[in-house]
C-alpha cells in the first residue's frame, strides 16, 4: 500500500486514524448503533463460572453488531433448553465474550455502522463505516480463536461433556472457522446459521445435483434452495474440513437469504437472512443434536421435524353430509399433531362469487378445545355453488401467503372437497402460481380427500406439490364412509420424508460484473464505477457487505488508506441468482491531491478461501 509522504507520516497517519474511529465510535454509541468494547476478565473468572461439567455444553456466536445476550442468543437458548429439559441430559451455555474473552482472546462482532434494515438498504453515497468495517476479518478470526482456546480447556477439566457450537451470520463464519482449529474428538455437534461462508459443491451450475437431490453434502442440514453454491463471502472448501468432522456439522440457510445462498427477493433481499428468530430452525438443530445424543444409529431428519398442518374445509351446501361424517377423523388428526407438539390451522373456502376463504385459526391461535368447538359447530352456508368448481386455487393461495408458516417444519395442506377447482380462479391466481408459492415456502404440500370424478385436477395440485390424493366415493354420496381413509391420510403427512431441496424451474440467468475501476477523490473517499448486467449490485468492503445499490456508481468516504481496502461488487439478476463477481483494492497515490483511474476486472477470488 503507497501512502504520500508529504502530510502524515505512515505512523502518524495510523494514530490519527485510531483517535478518529475512537471518536467515530463515541459519537455511534450516543445515536444507538451496535457498539462493541472489550471487557477485561481472567480466564480464571470465566472458568469458575463456566466450567461445569455438564452432560452438554452449547457455545454461541453472535451475529455483526449485536451485543451480548441480544434476542437471537436468547431464542437459541430458549430452543436448545426446550429441548433437552425434558431429556435426562443436563446442560448449560457459554456466549463468545461475553464475561470479555477467553485465552487471550476477545470476540468484538462488530457492526456494520448502520442501525436498521432501512438504513442498511439505502443508497450508499458517502457511507460512513463508523469505523466497524475494517475489523471484520480480525473479529471472525478472534471468535474463532477464543472458541478454539475454550473447547480446548474444557474439554481437558471436562472430557466426559459433549460440546455444541452454534452461532448465527458473522457467528456462523466464526463456527465454520472454529473448526479448522480444534481437535475433532473435542466436538459433538456445530450448526452455523446463514453462514457467509457457506459451501455446497452440489448446488454449482446451472442445472446443479442438488436439483435433481443427488451428491447431497452430508452437513446440508436445512437449505432448501438446490442453487445454493457458496455464501457470500466465498466457501471453506472442504466445509466440514475433514471426513473426521463427519456427521458432526449442520448447515442451515433459510429461503431467500442473499448472505448464505445465491437466490434472493431483490425487494426484499435483507428480510431473508434478518428472520432466524422463531422461524424453527434453532430448535430444529437441538432437536438433531438430541437424537444424535439418544441415537445409536443415524436418524432420520424428518423425524426431528415439527408439523405445520393447514386443514381447507370447502363448506358449499353440498358437502354438509361429508364435513359431518368427518368431524371426528379432523378432531383426532389434529389431536396427533398436538400430542407431537405441532401446530395446526383451519381455513374454509367456498365459490369466490358467493364465499371469500375464511380464517377461522392460524397457527399457535387456537387450542385443540378451540378447534373442538368449532369444527364441532361447523355447518355449510345457507347459500352456495353446489357442485359446480370452486375457489379452491384462490383459497389455498390465500392460506399459504397469510399463514406464519415455520421454518424447518414439514409443511401440508389438508384439503376435504367434493368439487373441482377454477384455472384460473376469478382473482387470476393459476394451478402454476398455486405449486410455485408452495416450493417457495418449502414447499407445502396439498393431501386432497374428495372424489373420482375429479381426481385428474386434484392429482395436479397434489403431485406438483409432493401431496397426494385420497378418494372415497361413499362418503360423498352419503353411502357411508371409510374411517381408514383419513387416518391414512394422516399417516402419510406423518411419514412424509421431505428432502427440503427445491427445484422451481426457473431459469437462472447469469449476470457479470465487469470493468470496475475507482479514482480517488479526497484523503479518505474513492469514488468506484463498474459495468453489470445484473438488476442490482451486492456492495462489500473488506469482507463486510454493505449493502446493495441500484446504481453502477457510488462514493465511498471514511476510508483509511492506512491499511488495506477490497472492494468486491457481486451482481444479482432479475430472478436473484448471484453472478460473476469483480474485486479491486483501493491505492492511494503517491502524490497528495492525484486522482488517477485504475481499471480492473477481475473474476471474484473467494476472501480466505483460495479459490475462484
Amino acid at each position: 500500500m503507497r501512502l504520500r509522504t508529504s502530510f502524515f507520516s505512515p505512523k502518524l497517519r495510523g494514530v490519527f486514524y485510531n483517535v478518529v474511529k475512537i471518536t467515530t465510535a463515541i459519537i455511534i454509541s450516543f445515536a444507538g448503533l451496535p457498539l462493541n468494547n472489550s471487557a477485561s476478565a481472567s480466564d480464571e473468572s470465566v472458568r469458575n463460572k463456566y466450567f461445569s461439567c455438564t452432560d452438554v455444553k452449547i457455545i454461541w456466536a453472535r451475529e455483526s453488531g449485536a451485543s451480548q445476550n441480544d434476542t437471537n442468543y436468547q431464542e437459541f437458548e430458549k430452543a436448545f433448553t426446550k429441548v433437552f429439559e425434558n431429556s435426562n441430559f443436563s446442560y448449560s451455555f457459554y456466549e463468545l465474550s461475553r464475561e470479555g474473552g477467553f485465552g487471550g482472546y476477545y470476540y468484538p462482532a462488530p457492526g456494520i455502522g448502520v442501525s436498521s434494515t432501512a438504513r442498511f438498504n439505502t443508497a450508499l453515497g458517502a457511507l460512513v463505516s463508523g469505523g466497524n468495517s475494517y475489523g471484520y476479518g480480525k473479529s471472525v478470526e478472534a471468535g474463532a480463536n477464543e472458541a478454539a482456546a475454550f473447547i480446548r480447556e474444557f474439554s481437558k477439566t471436562c472430557p466426559n461433556s459433549k460440546i455444541i457450537l452454534g452461532g448465527f451470520s458473522q457467528g456462523a463464519q466464526v463456527v465454520s472457522l472454529t473448526l479448522q482449529k480444534i481437535d475433532p474428538k473435542n466436538l459433538f455437534y456445530a450448526a452455523t446459521f446463514g453462514d457467509p461462508k457457506l459451501y455446497l459443491p452440489e448446488g454449482k451450475g446451472i442445472n446443479p445435483p442438488a436439483c435433481r437431490d443427488e451428491n447431497l453434502s452430508s452437513y446440508r442440514a436445512f437449505v432448501p434452495d438446490c442453487h445454493v453454491y457458496e455464501g457470500v463471502l466465498g466457501g471453506y472448501n472442504p466445509y466440514d474440513v475433514s471426513n473426521d468432522f463427519y456427521g458432526k456439522v449442520g448447515a442451515y440457510c433459510r429461503y431467500h437469504d442473499v448472505i448464505c445462498g445465491v437466490y434472493t427477493d431483490l425487494n426484499n433481499w435483507y428480510d431473508g437472512h434478518a428472520d432466524y428468530i422463531g422461524g424453527g430452525l434453532y430448535e430444529a438443530a437441538a432437536n438433531t443434536a438430541l437424537l444424535k445424543m439418544i441415537s445409536p444409529i443415524p436418524t432420520d431428519p424428518s423425524l426431528s421435524k415439527k408439523q405445520n398442518v393447514a386443514f381447507l374445509f370447502d363448506v358449499t351446501d353440498s358437502m354438509d353430509v361429508l364435513l359431518k361424517k368427518y368431524r371426528a377423523e379432523a378432531l383426532r388428526a389434529i389431536k396427533r399433531v398436538f400430542d407431537a407438539g405441532g401446530s395446526v390451522a383451519l381455513y374454509t373456502y367456498g365459490d369466490l362469487r358467493d364465499y371469500e376463504p375464511v380464517e377461522l385459526c392460524g397457527f399457535d391461535e387456537c387450542s385443540y378445545s378451540d378447534l373442538k368447538r368449532i369444527i364441532n359447530n361447523l355447518d355449510t352456508p345457507s347459500t352456495g355453488s353446489g357442485d359446480s368448481p370452486e375457489s379452491l386455487l384462490s383459497a389455498s393461495y390465500t392460506l399459504m401467503k397469510k399463514l406464519k408458516w415455520e421454518t424447518g417444519a414439514n409443511k401440508s395442506v389438508v384439503v376435504m372437497t367434493d368439487a373441482g377447482f377454477h384455472d384460473p380462479d376469478y382473482d387470476g391466481k393459476t394451478l402454476a402460481d398455486v405449486i410455485k408459492l408452495s416450493k417457495e415456502i418449502d414447499p407445502v404440500n396439498f393431501y386432497i380427500l374428495g372424489n373420482r370424478e375429479n381426481e385428474a385436477e386434484y392429482k395436479k395440485l397434489a403431485s406438483g406439490t409432493n401431496g397426494k390424493v385420497y378418494l372415497d366415493d361413499g362418503a360423498i354420496y352419503n353411502e357411508g364412509y371409510d374411517t381408514g381413509t383419513f387416518a391414512n391420510l394422516i399417516e402419510d403427512i406423518f411419514n412424509h420424508s421431505e428432502s427440503n431441496i427445491l427445484n422451481l424451474g426457473t431459469t437462472k440467468t447469469e449476470s457479470t460484473v465487469s470493468n470496475l475501476t475507482y479514482k480517488i477523490t479526497s484523503d479518505s473517499s474513492a469514488k468506484i464505477s463498474f459495468d453489470s448486467t445484473g438488476a442490482r449490485n451486492i456492495l462489500f468492503l473488506n469482507d463486510q457487505i454493505l449493502g446493495i445499490l441500484d446504481s453502477t456508481e457510488i462514493e465511498l468516504t471514511d476510508l483509511d488508506f492506512s491499511q488495506e481496502n477490497i472492494v468486491l461488487v457481486a451482481p444479482l439478476s432479475a430472478d436473484g441468482y448471484r453472478g460473476t463477481s469483480a474485486r479491486i483494492s483501493l491505492d492511494y497515490s503517491e502524490s497528495f491531491g492525484d486522482s488517477r483511474e485504475t481499471s480492473a476486472s477481475v473474476v471474484l477470488k473467494a476472501p480466505n478461501s483460495g479459490r475462484l
